[in-house]
């Protein structure tokens, strides 16, 4: 009695065995797809980000400001003459 019921116990598990080694193949192949998508989709952003990161510095470049500023905006450096020195709170007693 305890020998078949061993039997058919060691039968039952075969197939939940393989079913469960179907499963786990198929859930492994689906997370490799999301794992390949998010690689992909970090290496665009990552390239995305170099070029903002290019950008910014031709942005903040002094020459750049300095056309800006005296081109379209019609600054210039102020004459010491156009200055005025303010007193803080620690200099005014």
């Amino acid at each position: 009695m305890f020998k078949r019921i061993l039997i058919v116990l060691i039968v039952m598990t075969i197939p939940f065995f393989l079913f469960l080694n179907a499963w786990q193949s198929f859930r492994y192949s689906d997370l490799y797809g999301e794992v390949k998508a998010l690689e992909e989709r970090q290496e665009e952003l990552m390239e995305k980000n170099k070029a903002l990161i290019v950008s910014i510095e031709i942005y903040k470049s002094p020459k750049r400001i300095d056309r800006l500023a005296s081109g379209e905006l019609g600054l210039h450096l102020a004459t010491p003459s156009e200055t005025m020195k303010i007193k803080g709170r620690s200099e005014i007693k």
